[in-house]
């Protein structure tokens, strides 16, 4: 058994699926601009580039740092940027690329091996922007199960009410009677198939968007399993706090709550409005720091507050997001919140329903996790009032 805590300020780039294995940054040519204050629009420079060539924000100064965040933001949300789990290829690599799906897609009814081959490479890929985006494994402390272990944890408090997940976005009570617990598993899974009428009309994309598509099945239904489990374990203990604008005072309550359990506030997770409040507030000038990095932006990390990790779903497409406008929520240090275990790991496989009389061939892919959360003074919910 493994246990492990990922909450990242610094991750590593994606690696295309292609046979050099390079490194590709893109987006380098990104306009910089201002947001019109009166339209929301983006006012774009002719001459600027929003990143400079270490990949940070051209910024002199925290306002600046934000407001280009906010100009980031709103590029992604037009599509005009990849999004951090998308991949960047060289045309060449896209070439390569569609090579091997044509080949894959061109092999006799039954014949699944080379698909099979591109399944093995995207399971990993798609493990690895898990890694980095998903809210749940860097929230809860990971556990890596070996074959036959029961997954018994030891909790520090019995004859308390803890909350599980039991299906996906499904969260329960749970009491606890001893001082361990067995959280219970369910599974996770995401499919694409396509027919051949679409794989020929756009080989080249067809396998970009079947990454992207069982990234987002299997991403959203680990975070929206969490936010279940944060929404009833919040109201257990600790006070919902109600705001109208979120600042300094709105959040020092809220953090107060977990601290005056001796317990310490790791990260915050919210909806990108409030985020707005705070970018846009005088109020908050001396508080934040903004991140500036091009990756970690991408992964939805704004700023350091008050020494909280401050991370947001504005960042991913809108089928994505698993906030509610107006929503934020604290989280204590995972060790202390508690515990998602991997029971068995992402597998990807190809499909075939060719021998079925069907038209179709694609990817598969599943896990099965277990979330539980027995410590509910390690989370807070924070509202923006009507």
């Amino acid at each position: 058994m493994s246990m492990s805590s990922p909450y990242k300020k610094n991750a590593s780039r994606m690696t295309a699926l292609a046979s050099s294995g390079s490194e590709i940054d893109g987006n380098a040519s990104v306009p910089a601009g201002r947001i019109n204050p009166r339209t929301g629009n983006v006012i774009s420079s002719n001459t600027e580039s929003l990143f400079g060539q270490n990949g940070h924000l051209n910024a002199g100064s925290k306002a600046e740092a934000a407001e280009a965040g906010a100009v980031f933001h709103k590029r992604l949300e037009k599509g005009q940027v990849r999004r951090a789990f998308q991949r960047d290829m060289t045309t060449a690599q896209r070439q390569v690329q569609a090579d091997r799906v044509r080949m894959a897609f061109d092999a006799p009814a039954g014949d699944i091996r080379g698909l099979q081959a591109i399944a093995q490479v995207m399971g990993n890929e798609i493990h690895t922007a898990l890694g980095r985006e998903s809210f749940a494994r860097n929230v809860l402390m990971l556990q890596n199960l070996n074959q036959g272990e029961d997954g018994r944890i030891t909790v520090e408090r019995k004859d308390v009410v803890a909350y599980q997940v039991m299906e996906a976005g499904v969260a329960v009570p749970a009491e606890i009677r001893q001082f361990f617990a067995y959280p219970a598993h369910f599974s996770i899974a995401g499919q694409v198939l396509m027919t051949n009428k679409e794989i020929a009309a756009s080989p080249n994309d067809m396998l970009e968007r079947a990454y992207n598509k069982l990234v987002e099945q299997i991403l959203r239904q680990e975070d929206l399993s969490l936010i279940a489990m944060a929404r009833r374990a919040a109201a257990a203990v600790n006070d919902l706090v109600l705001f109208g604008t979120m600042t300094p005072a709105i959040l020092s309550r809220a953090q107060l709550q977990i601290t005056g359990w001796t317990l310490p506030v790791a990260s915050m997770i919210m909806s990108y409005d409030l985020w707005n409040d705070i970018r846009t507030d005088p109020e908050w000038a001396n508080y934040f720091d903004p991140v500036t990095k091009k990756e970690i932006l991408m992964e939805g990390s704004v700023s350091e507050l008050f020494g909280i990790q401050i991370v947001t779903d504005g960042f991913r497409d809108k089928n994505l997001r698993v906030l509610d406008a107006g929503e934020a929520f604290l989280f204590t240090a995972p060790e202390a919140l508690g515990v998602m275990q991997i029971r068995t790991d992402l597998k990807t496989t190809a499909v075939d329903r060719y021998p079925l009389g069907e038209d179709k061939r694609g990817f598969f892919a599943s896990e099965t996790i277990g979330m539980l959360l027995p410590h509910s003074r390690g989370v807070v919910r924070m509202l923006r009032g009507a």
